[in-house]
C-alpha cells in the first residue's frame, strides 16, 4: 500500500511539477509509477530485513514531514529549494542512521532522525529565500 500511495503521489508531482510539457502529463506519471515499482522491485530482490526497510521509509518521511507542512499551510518555500533539500537532506541523513543501525548504536539514529526533522526545513526554507532574492534582482 505504501508503494501504491507514494508512487502515485510521486508520480502525480513529477509530471505536474517538474514536466513542462502538459500534453505527456500521463505517460509522464505513468513511466514514473513504472520506475517506483521498478526500484520497489528490486529492493524487494535484495531479501533486505524490514527493520532497514523501515529506517529507510522513516528517514525519508521524517525529511519531508515539516516541509509538508509548509507547503499546505504558506507560501514560502519554492520547489527548487525543496527539491534539492531533498536531494542533499535524504541520503545524509540516511547514511548517519544506517550507520547508526550497522554498528547497533541508536545516538546515529537519534541524531539523523533529529537533523532531519530540524535542518532539512531551515534548508529549504534559507534555499527558498536565496532563491527568490536572485529573482528579485534578475527583475531589478
Amino acid at each position: 500500500m505504501m508503494i501504491d500511495a507514494h508512487g502515485n503521489a510521486g508520480a502525480s508531482i513529477i509530471a505536474n511539477d517538474f514536466f513542462k510539457d502538459e500534453k505527456n502529463t500521463v505517460m509522464v506519471a505513468r513511466i514514473s509509477i513504472a520506475g517506483l515499482a521498478l526500484i520497489a522491485w528490486l529492493v524487494s530482490l535484495g531479501n533486505f530485513d524490514l527493520t532497514y526497510i523501515f529506517f529507510t521509509y522513516s528517514t525519508m518521511r521524517v525529511n519531508l514531514f515539516i516541509i509538508l507542512l509548509l507547503i499546505l499551510t504558506t507560501a514560502v518555500l519554492t520547489r527548487r529549494a525543496i527539491f534539492y533539500t531533498a536531494i542533499v537532506m535524504c541520503p545524509t541523513t540516511f547514511a548517519i542512521g544506517a550507520y547508526g543501525i550497522a554498528n547497533k548504536d541508536p545516538v546515529y539514529n537519534t541524531a539523523a532522525m533529529t537533523i532531519a526533522f530540524f535542518v532539512s526545513p531551515a534548508i529549504a526554507y534559507v534555499a527558498s529565500l536565496i532563491e527568490r532574492r536572485k529573482k528579485i534582482n534578475v527583475l531589478s
